[in-house]
């Protein structure tokens, strides 16, 4: 009997690693439980919600760059047909042909005035008219001020020799009392055979093209951006980059980095004046920002125009969302980890009361009984269990008083002494 139970002791008893009071096990469980599956839900809700808003606020930009390319080609086409019509004007082509031939001041002072009178006219946008000859010599002009200088080594001039062609001069450029205007050229000929005389130039101003691509101009599209991003259209930029990589327009009024002023190597940029191709996404602009945009080539005008906004502040309203959650989701922990807290105090409190129970029952109180909780589960099952258990050792024990009161009888009684022994060490008991 003794080395079964020597044997029994050998067996390792499982290990628990996770050794805390069972109340805090089951407080750290519902918390967890209750807090996990909406954690997890929130990260899908703010991603798909950002997903969302990028889609929307792409879908808007490009609206917006669609709808502003439109017009920004619909004024390039208009102020190049103006010249053309221009440089096919009988009496321009007459003049010029008199005074690249050696004509006089009458015909000077003629051709300026009808430039001034009949031609500036017919469109306000226009700042001043020009007209060189085949050395690119200034011979007429609206402004008396400009004849006489010599623009050969200016763009417009080269390319204006053959075709029509559109130019944003250099920054330090002064036309008319403008800087750095737009200027239309196109070749004069002669009417009858064809013979290249001289260069027509029309200088507008960009202050139309400006308001073309101000924040304000095309207003319900920018209000279903400021909807979409909630309000925030501070760093929205639209512009307009030439062939060599130089930002030639902006919107008026609009707050530009001095860098946009500058060669441009960025994406939409490289992408539409080497590939031809067309930009929508998210990129790294010239200052180093990570940017929402789209682009728009203008392939014949050798241009690209750009519409982009910061992506924080275009996923502001994503930033906001995650905060209120966050918020929510620390209001939600604490209201868990109370009712966890409440609920496995609830869940154990009969387990402690019959723990106390057997600390009774320990001191030698057998006939004490638990208080057994009716909760209809395995704690109740339990309860019973220690009772009767408490109740069996009870009459177990009353058994064993019996028969040593029998056996005490008995001693004193037998007519010859009798000594009890304790194997195996012999002790007299």
């Amino acid at each position: 009997m003794e080395q079964e139970i020597v044997s029994g002791a050998k067996k390792e008893a499982p290990r628990f690693y996770f050794r805390v009071r069972i109340a805090k096990k089951l407080a750290f469980f519902l918390f967890l439980t209750g807090l996990l599956p909406m954690a997890v839900f929130g990260v899908f809700y703010i991603r798909n919600e950002e997903a969302v808003i990028k889609k929307e606020i792409f879908n808007t930009l490009v609206l917006l760059a669609e709808s502003k390319e439109v017009r920004v080609l619909e004024f390039f086409n208009n102020i190049t047909l103006r010249t053309r019509d221009f440089s096919s004007d009988g009496y321009i082509r007459d003049e010029v042909k008199r005074l690249t031939a050696g004509g006089s001041e009458k015909n000077r002072d003629a051709l300026n005035k009808h430039l001034l009178v009949n031609k500036k006219t017919l469109d306000e946008r226009l700042i001043g008219i020009s007209i060189l000859d085949k050395d690119g010599t200034i011979i007429a002009s609206t402004d008396e001020k400009e004849i006489g200088k010599n623009e050969s080594a200016d763009v417009y001039f080269k390319e204006g020799r053959t075709a029509a062609v559109l130019v944003r001069t250099d920054a330090e450029d002064v036309h008319f009392g403008i800087i750095s205007p737009f200027v239309v050229a196109s070749p004069i000929t002669d009417k009858d055979t064809h013979e290249f005389l001289g260069v027509i130039t029309n200088a507008f101003t960009s202050q139309d093209l400006e308001s073309i691509l101000s924040a304000n101009f095309i207003t319900n599209m920018n209000m279903d951006l400021e909807m979409i991003i909630g309000g925030n259209t501070k760093t929205l930029h639209v512009y307009v980059v030439d062939h060599e990589r130089n930002v030639i327009l902006h919107p008026v009024k609009k707050e530009i980095d001095p860098v946009h002023d500058k060669s441009l190597s960025t994406l939409p940029v490289l992408e539409c004046l080497e590939k031809e191709k067309e930009v929508l996404g998210e990129y790294v602009d010239h200052s180093g920002a990570v940017v929402l945009g789209a682009s728009m080539c203008m392939i014949d005008q050798g241009m690209v125009l750009i519409v982009d906004i910061d992506k924080q502040e275009a996923l502001l309203p994503v930033q906001k969302a995650q905060t209120r959650f966050f918020r929510v989701v620390t209001a939600v922990a604490i209201l868990i980890a109370f009712f966890a807290f409440f609920i496995s105090r609830m869940l154990t409190k009969p387990i402690r009361m019959l723990r106390q129970s057997a600390e009774i029952v320990r001191g030698g109180d057998l006939r004490h009984r638990a208080n057994v909780a009716k909760t209809g589960d395995e704690r109740e099952e339990l309860g019973h269990a220690f009772n009767a258990m408490t109740a069996s050792l009870e009459e177990r024990q009353r058994l064993v008083e019996e028969e040593k009161k029998k056996l005490a009888v008995l001693l004193e009684n037998l007519p010859v002494g009798v000594l009890m022994m304790r194997a195996p060490r012999g002790e007299i008991i």
